[in-house]
């Protein structure tokens, strides 16, 4: 990783590490690879539950590093099984991840939601939408962001 990290560094491109259950770098091990090298990570949240994290556990997970969190792979699950379900569809508490966040963060993230009835990313991006809005503490603002883009 070390190597792919100064291989995208001379070329000016980020390069962003995954959390992948039972992977190198799961949620459990991430923070190893984040003090050796210069990669940013991709959070996915139903990895994250996988891993055996609670809402809580995320959420710490996001204030240690939420500087290094680069993207956001968000998906819900019911269990530690990594369904990739539609936001809402499953218990994680995207409100309590997303409070973690510094007020500037300004990374992206997109609903990772494995479905073939395009329906349930819409519904996906509007619960974003309304969960943004409710840590922003305006309803308004997260609807009319054009960084939540469909």
């Amino acid at each position: 990783m070390r190597r792919l990290d100064g291989h995208a560094a001379d070329r000016g491109v980020e390069l962003v590490a995954e959390n992948i259950p039972r992977g190198r770098f799961d949620t459990n091990r991430i923070a190893e690879l984040l003090e050796r090298t210069d990669v940013s990570m991709c959070l996915d949240t139903g990895h994250a539950r996988v891993d055996g994290r609670d809402d809580g556990g995320i959420a710490a997970l996001v204030a240690d590093h939420a500087d290094r969190i680069s993207h956001l792979h968000l998906n819900d699950v019911r269990g530690a099984d990594d369904e990739h379900l539609p936001i809402g569809a499953g218990f994680v508490d995207f409100e309590r991840v997303f409070r973690a966040f510094p007020a500037d963060w300004a990374g992206t993230l997109s609903a990772e939601v494995f479905t073939l009835d395009g329906a349930y990313l819409g519904h996906s991006i509007e619960r974003v939408r309304e969960v943004l809005a409710a840590v922003d503490g305006d309803p308004g603002d997260a609807a009319d962001d054009p960084e939540v883009a469909e």
